[in-house]
């Protein structure tokens, strides 16, 4: 695959696939699995990549987006903004469609502005607030090629603090941390690059903007340039000066020059070859997967038990609807059981997490010990410049310390820990089907379990959950409890800490983590139970529509029985049968070829 180009074709064919497949559905009369087929033939046709723009006020985020677009889409905002994210995908004419409490609008796209600003919010019905996100389609060329651009509020407007902007950071394709020319690189940037950003630095862009503010002035640039490389190198090589101003002008004043000089041209084509060789493959593996398993499903499941009823008399069927009902008594015993086992799971994870995330507080001294040789202080500096340090390198450590715990420690327990869930709940699916194969008397050669929504679930799960966890620890409390700690010898004179002054700054710290411990795992027990609530939902359907299956092709076939032409229809239901499996089987091997060309 050589460009997003490539990319459309692949992903309109793999969508025409699941519609063939959908289609012998209908023939086999699953009308409810065909409902599925279709809901996941539309999201293949609408699969995008997710490109998320994000950045403190004042950095010309939205003047990005726009620039990229080529058009003034976006409010170029002056005051800050609502926690609203903003998302613009392609469209043949412009669209907007609002989500907000009460359902989901689609009011004129004139008044885009509207739902974009706190100003506009204020003029709104009370019953849309909140407005949780705003859906834009315009026919822009960058989207044309599946790509959405989403701008969201400003990082000191506290839009990370949310579920919501969690989910958009685990699911983007393309992390773009907008910077400022003009403002260097501040403090809370670095924090949220290594609280928020360091789990994702494969997908992690760097965008100085306003750089035609230093275009003139070389001493800047370079000063600016080595701050960058010092700071921002080791997370990423995607790092470009730009300025979204200069591009967006180039672009409505039709300034082909001015825009090649603003460098967005140069980003996209960095962009789309980065998408092109890294995300195309895990855009459409799930969307692959489950026509897989589809296929799979027909061939060794659906076709057979179609065949063992055709071939069977209408008593007989009568008598494999009779049993397939008495089934459906117990589905919600397994529901149930599945239920308890998720609750089970969650419960003793937090557990383990909690205690895990005690053992980490407690290593603290010890930890800080080993590595507070590199707080070192310059000469002749005030009492003031000295705290800063202090902070700092507090701050710094407990960044870092916290990245390794949850991304090795707490990761591994985690996968772990639904690995097994994932093995107790598919056995518990098996005895369901295992039961509709004896009601009907007809054993499966393969068993297909669909597996993609439980995996995709389970990872963001994870992912969002260990993000939350560096969320919630309040670093500006952690700040005002090490400034309480007074060692004025250690702290006004020598280039480094002794010992003891040491001691006391980790103690302190280890104490207001303890403190905020019983905060951290509260709030992982209400994300994990919304999320594994939802898991529950996806598996109850799946066990549903795994005899609702059955028993729409044990209605397709008494139809047949009951037909002025009974015996013709039979006998034709029969040829058609095979001219479905080697369907199937064509479809199959595509799809196998399909995956290898990825």
């Amino acid at each position: 695959m050589q460009t997003l180009n490539d990319f459309l074709l692949m992903r309109e064919d793999l969508a025409f696939k699941i519609s063939k497949f959908n289609g012998i559905l209908g023939r086999l009369g699953l009308k409810e699995r065909s409902l599925t087929l279709t809901s996941l033939e539309d999201s293949c046709h609408k699969a995008s990549f997710r490109v998320l723009i994000a950045g403190e006020f004042k950095r010309g985020k939205s003047c990005l987006v726009n620039s990229m677009l080529g058009d003034s889409v976006l409010p170029m905002k002056v005051a800050p903004c609502t926690t609203t994210i903003s998302e613009v995908s392609y469209g043949d004419v412009p669209k907007l469609i609002v989500e907000a409490n009460d359902g989901i609008h689609e009011p004129s796209f004139t008044d885009r502005f509207q739902y974009c600003t706190i100003q506009g919010h204020k003029t709104l019905p009370e019953k849309q607030k909140p407005i949780h996100k705003v859906k834009m389609e315009y026919p822009s060329s960058v989207c044309s090629k599946c790509v959405t651009l989403i701008d969201s509020p400003g990082l000191n407007e506290d839009w990370s603090r949310t579920q919501t902007s969690l989910r958009e950071i685990a699911q983007a394709d393309v992390l773009m941390l907008v910077l400022s020319c003009e403002m260097a690189l501040s403090q809370s940037e670095q924090l949220f690059i290594q609280s928020h950003l360091l789990p994702y630095k494969n997908r992690l862009f760097f965008l100085w903007n306003r750089a035609d503010a230093i275009w003139d002035k070389p001493s800047e640039k370079a000063a600016l340039k080595q701050r960058s490389d010092e700071h921002l190198s080791k997370y990423s090589d995607q790092i470009y000066f730009v300025s979204a101003r200069e591009g967006l002008l180039g672009k409505l004043q039709q300034d082909d020059a001015q825009w090649t000089k603003s460098n967005i041209p140069m980003v996209i084509q960095k962009m789309e070859q980065f998408l092109v060789q890294n995300q195309t493959k895990s855009k459409l593996e799930g969307f692959w997967q489950q026509s897989m398993q589809m296929s799979t499903y027909t061939l060794f499941q659906l076709i057979p038990r179609m065949e063992h009823l055709l071939e069977s008399s209408e008593e007989t069927v009568r008598q494999y609807k009779q049993a397939t009902e008495a089934v459906e008594k117990t589905e919600q015993d397994r529901i149930e059981q599945i239920q308890s086992e998720i609750a089970k799971t969650t419960g003793v994870l937090l557990t383990t997490m909690e205690e895990r995330f005690i053992q980490f507080i407690d290593r603290i001294p010890e930890k800080i010990a080993a590595d507070a040789d590199s707080l070192v202080f310059e000469p002749r500096i005030s009492r003031q410049e000295r705290e800063d340090i202090i902070i700092d390198w507090f701050n710094q450590w407990l960044q870092q310390a916290l990245h390794l715990f949850t991304q090795e420690e707490l990761r591994n327990t985690m996968e772990a820990s639904f690995s097994d869930l994932k093995i107790q709940v598919d056995a518990v699916r098996m005895e369901h089907i295992m039961a509709i194969d004896e009601a009907l008397d007809c054993n499966a050669d393969e068993i297909q379990l669909f597996s993609g929504r439980w995996i995709e679930e389970t990872s963001l799960l994870i992912t969002t959950a260990l993000s939350l966890m560096l969320l919630k620890i309040d670093r500006d409390l952690i700040a005002k409890n090490l400034l309480k700690v007074r060692a004025l010898r250690g702290w006004l004179m020598g280039s480094v800490l002794n010992e003891g002054d040491r001691l006391k700054l980790a103690k302190q710290l280890q104490q207001t983590l303890h403190s905020e411990q019983s905060r951290v795992i509260e709030a992982q027990r209400a994300h994990m139970n919304e999320t594994t609530t939802q898991l529950q939902q996806s598996i109850e359907q799946d066990l549903r529509l795994t005899r609702l299956d059955a028993m729409q092709q044990i209605d397709s076939v008494l139809e047949l029985h009951t037909s002025e032409k009974q015996d013709t229809s039979l006998e034709q239901q029969q040829l058609q049968l095979e001219t479905l499996r080697l369907s199937v089987h064509t479809m199959h091997s595509q799809l196998r070829t399909m995956m290898t060309n990825l």
